[in-house]
């Protein structure tokens, strides 16, 4: 369903309850989605990036429990009334972008999503908040949130692995960072007014550090370079 001229699915689209894989995407007509969307209830990936009229999603969405891929780059959710109540609810979502969308808020109730691994939040002009996120997620990247002003503590994301912040001048505190025992790569980068000062007495296997463009400074054990990070392979301070 690829590039259609679609405003609207039929009400009774639900209907398809056999349906695992909906491509959605293109559709720069596509405005509302019906409230029986939620009764797909073995659809596993969602692909609705680049629809730019749609705005809101159903208040049944977060019944999608079989859900564990979703693109939503290029939609306009958020921009009136944020994500549904339920989003939460997407008990297997693994994978979620939120890219080039207009919400203002990440919700507390993010720290349900106990299944997300990977997680992208690449220009959001009116993101201002973080408030939560999921504790098992793996892959986290932020990028260009002009507004973006605060992210919860990282020190309860025990599995993160790869850390990617960029482009957020308004961001000042970092907090968590040295907590993140199985950190394999981290780049912080173009975050002008991001200053902190942790202590990266790191354990782990982290290959990669990159931390230009901001005014981190890093607090070091004697001969860090022997002992604590025998494993990186690549650094940009």
């Amino acid at each position: 369903m690829r590039n259609t001229g679609l405003e609207k699915l039929p009400e009774d689209f639900g209907q398809l309850q056999s349906l695992k894989e909906l491509h959605l995407n293109h559709c720069k007509h596509l405005k509302t989605l019906p409230n029986s969307f939620g009764w797909l209830e073995r659809l596993e990936y969602l692909d609705m990036s680049y629809n730019p009229c749609l705005e809101v999603l159903p208040e049944s969405f977060g019944r999608l429990k079989a859900l564990n891929y979703l693109e939503l780059q290029g939609c306009s959710i958020g921009g009136k009334i944020g994500l549904p109540l339920n989003f939460s609810e997407l008990i297997m979502l693994r994978i979620l972008s939120l890219d080039k969308t207009l919400i203002q808020i990440v919700p507390e109730s993010f720290k349900d999503l106990n299944a997300l691994l990977n997680l992208h939040i690449h220009q959001c002009p009116k993101l201002e908040f973080i408030q939560a996120l999921p504790r098992n997620l793996e892959y986290l990247d932020i990028a260009e949130c002009p507004k973006l002003v605060d992210i919860p503590c990282l020190s309860n994301l025990s599995s993160l692995k790869y850390f990617m912040l960029h482009d957020c001048p308004r961001l000042t505190h970092l907090q968590g960072l040295e907590s993140m025992k199985a950190l394999v790569q981290v780049r912080i980068s173009g975050c002008k007014m991001l200053y902190t000062n942790p202590s990266m007495n790191h354990d782990g296997a982290l290959e990669m550090r990159n931390l230009s463009g901001s005014m981190m400074s890093m607090k070091y054990d004697t001969d860090w370079w022997k002992v604590t990070y025998h494993t990186l392979a690549q650094m940009c301070l």
